[in-house]
């Protein structure tokens, strides 16, 4: 699926800087946010009070610009509650039914918006089941939920313990409990909830539980036992009986080498410091005076990761096209706004409607219970290592009263442009109590990204279902673009980045047909409940990504499992590291790495002739992840996604050779850098553009017929007789397995330039793998040997 471009309007902002000399006074300290956190224990209904102490929790946290923040209170600030353009008394009864919005304010700094809704009447409870503990520790605690049905309940379910000195609950949200356990014996759990307008009739359950020490028998950690400096490395329990309460705690032997984190009584995390050798003891009560404590030997080898400073972040802000991506790491918040076209009843029964809403919300924010799979929230806080948390809103229907085909064949964009920015007004007219300043994260005045999810189906299905548009109609398809005719808005954000995606990308033309009326399906949920495989490619493009397949269908540079390729598997090395999620082992002498696989770790080893002084991920260079069946990569190991095969069952080192350098073009020539701060730079090279065939776009580097063959990104294959413009598709048998080498001269058929780099520069590398490592968990390791010849 295409990154499109749309046209674009260039503006040169001149500023000017003045400096002088005397004192420097003091800085004042000032309020520069507040978080607010509410918790509400039940749903409201008009007539609740919001503020009502003992169903609502408001926590508020002041920070300052010194760095420091403290809590807040009541009296400390002013509360405003808006629904629909509407202000009302906070400390009120809830009026109306609808959407609200409850922000803090204080020295003219507004909080986050806590949003709710209130429903015009009570919904009772038909039933309550237990999902909870039945034995539980002295001391200990645990989160746990109940089902209670339907799910739209707005009753406060009540509850109690009944000999408290045993164990105690309490309540930490609609459903969400928490017990503690504080001493041995036995106690009953009662949950209730009205099940009527009368206020003698409950739905109850009980529930007994029992505190004691079960104590373990036994603990068996597994997992890697080398790791860089400054790197962590994470190790898991099997610690026996499966039903043990007793705490598992962790040492470190040497504390100035590695350090031990506790995830939870299963899993630890082992920070390396610095080289050296120590033991992690693992240890949890056998009986009341004895312990268990078993050992666990851990290596930090001598070299550290290096921090890419420069990313997709960077090169976001000073690109050519003057487009601004969604941030890649930290709190992101997308807009989808789904658009209902004139003749969308064609495609979508009416009574259908609401289903597709919630089918989308689930595809980009669902949970792996609610897709069968991912959606691009839990997908991208994966491969991110937990850096991103992705969230958004979903709208009502948009309606820009135009049949499907006056976008169809709007092959510049320019009208799904306009369209993008018409359904942001939209959206935000209708909605007064949300503000366009919280999908804007990083403070850029860009919108954060655009989703439009559009009621028809794309090109392709609709040429195959049915006549009508077809292959020249391909606007209905799935891209990213930009709308470049307006201005950066810190105080008023405008949309930059969108999504063109149809809704049938989540659906089979099986399920379609169940969840639509109709069977217009283009995804596939023979092994998912809903397919987000499109819309987490086009999320990649929202960050930045380009595309790494030929749109002429010549070559295969990347061998088509990886993400931005054919939508399959988790992303590659130099994907991660771009986007600030990988930071790298660049040695600069012959050494000894043991590799942990990227799937785990997200480790990567960088060879190259010479660093880059920028720590700029835009440079040319080798790079080395361990692939294995794990993670982002296991679904489409085991299955077959629509036809395209399945991916490589196997473990082993994938060799990449990356060529991300930049471009500062000057007429039909330029500059070729690492530098995100030149500005109006763009990558100099792709892997779309083979040929200029139908379907192939120019490189970015001039003049084009010197640079057309090079490449972005390419797999170096485990195979002498390997070709550089291969169209095969990537396979165990390309993976680096123990005691193969490799050197630039034996796989010269696979570089452009043969026994040199694309800039002509000696590789001056080899490297063997000495071994590769399984623990049993589903994590490897391969140990390597890296031989610096020049």
């Amino acid at each position: 699926m295409k990154r499109k471009f749309s046209y674009v309007l260039s503006t040169i902002i001149l500023a000017m800087t003045t400096t002088g000399c005397g004192y420097k006074p003091a800085k004042k300290v000032s309020l520069v946010n507040i978080g607010l956190v509410c918790i509400a224990y039940k749903s409201y209904v008009v007539g609740d009070y919001l503020m009502d102490i003992v169903n609502t929790k408001i926590d508020m946290i002041g920070y300052y610009s010194n760095g420091t923040n403290k809590p807040l209170y009541f009296q400390d600030v002013q509360f405003s509650l808006t629904s629909g353009g509407n202000n009302f008394d906070p400390f009120a009864p809830l009026p109306n039914s609808g959407s609200y919005s409850l922000r803090a304010r204080k020295d003219n700094v507004n909080s986050n918006a806590y949003n709710f809704t209130v429903v015009d009447g009570h919904v009772y409870v038909s039933s309550i089941e237990y999902n909870g503990p039945s034995l539980i520790g002295i001391e200990r605690s645990q989160q746990f939920s109940l089902t209670v049905n339907p799910s739209n309940h707005t009753e406060q379910v009540l509850f109690t313990s009944t000999n408290e000195s045993v164990a105690t609950v309490s309540q930490t949200g609609i459903n969400q409990f928490e017990i503690v356990g504080h001493q041995t014996g036995s106690t009953v759990l009662s949950f209730s909830a009205r099940a009527s307008a009368s206020d003698t009739d409950y739905i109850q359950i009980f529930r007994s539980v029992s505190v004691e020490d079960n104590y373990v028998t036994s603990i068996t950690p597994a997992g890697p036992n080398t790791v860089g400096k400054g790197a962590s490395i994470q190790v898991s329990l099997d610690v026996q009986p499966l039903d043990f309460t007793t705490e598992v705690i962790a040492t470190s032997g040497n504390l100035a080498i590695a350090t031990v984190n506790k995830v939870d009584d299963k899993l630890f995390n082992i920070v390396g410091v610095a080289a050296g050798t120590t033991s992690i003891t693992f240890s949890a009560k056998k009986n009341e005076s004895e312990y268990v404590s078993i050992p666990f030997s851990v290596a930090v080898q001598d070299i550290a990761k290096t921090k890419i400073q420069q990313t997709y972040k960077e090169f976001n802000k000073k690109n050519i096209w003057k487009v601004s991506g969604c941030p890649a790491t930290g709190d992101a918040k997308l807009l989808l706004i789904p658009i209902w076209f004139n003749d969308s009843g064609s495609f979508i029964d009416e009574s259908k409607k609401s289903t597709i809403v919630e089918d989308i919300e689930y595809a980009f924010f669902g949970s792996q219970e609610q897709t069968g799979w991912h959606s691009v929230s839990s997908f991208y806080k994966e491969e991110s290592k937990q850096k991103l948390n992705l969230t958004g809103t979903v709208s009502d229907w948009y309606e820009p009263n135009k049949n499907a085909s006056y976008y169809a064949s709007d092959t510049e964009t320019v009208n799904t442009t306009l369209l993008t920015v018409n359904a942001v007004n939209w959206y935000f007219n209708n909605h007064s109590s949300d503000s366009r300043t919280n999908y804007d994260s990083d403070g850029d005045g860009f919108l954060d990204g655009v989703m439009l999810i559009y009621a028809a189906p794309d090109y392709i299905t609709y040429k195959n279902k049915s006549t009508g548009y077809g292959a020249d109609k391909e606007n209905l398809w799935a891209y990213v673009s930009y709308v470049t005719i307006l201005p950066s808005s810190v105080s008023n954000p405008n949309p930059n980045v969108f999504m063109w995606a149809s809704y049938d990308f989540m659906y089979s033309d099986t399920l379609a047909k169940t969840k639509t009326g109709h069977n217009f399906g283009y995804g596939d949920t023979s092994h998912c409940s809903l397919d987000a495989h499109t819309y987490i490619h086009e999320m990649g493009h929202v960050f930045g990504l380009e595309d790494y397949y030929d749109y002429a269908g010549e070559v295969s540079y990347a061998g088509r499992f990886s993400m931005q390729d054919y939508n399959v598997c988790g992303h590659d090395g130099f994907s991660a590291l771009a986007l600030g999620w990988a930071d790298p082992y660049i040695p600069t002498k012959s050494d000894e790495i043991v590799l942990n696989d990227f799937q785990s770790s997200h480790e990567l080893i960088l060879l190259t002739p010479e660093w880059n002084t920028y720590n700029s991920a835009f440079d040319e260079y080798l790079l080395l992840e361990l692939y294995s069946p794990t993670g982002l990569n296991a679904q489409d190991v085991t299955y077959n996604y629509k036809r395209t095969g399945t991916a490589p069952n196997a473990v082993g080192v994938k060799l990449w050779h990356v060529d991300a350098k930049l471009f500062k073009a000057s007429g039909n020539s330029g500059t070729f850098t690492s530098d995100t701060n030149l500005g109006n730079i763009n990558n100099a090279f792709n892997n779309t553009s083979k040929t200029k065939a139908e379907g192939g776009r120019d490189c970015y580097a001039k003049p084009v017929s010197t640079y057309q063959d090079y490449s972005m990104l390419h797999l170096i294959r485990n195979n002498v007789l390997e070709t550089y413009q291969s169209n095969n598709s990537f396979k165990a048998a390309d993976l680096f397995y123990a005691d193969n080498t490799f050197t630039i001269e034996t796989y010269q058929s696979q570089f452009l330039k043969g026994t040199k780099l694309d800039f002509n520069q000696n590789l001056g590398w080899t490297f063997t793998v000495n071994e590769i490592i399984d623990y049993g968990t589903g994590q490897y390791s391969a140990r390597i040997t890296l031989t610096k010849t020049a």
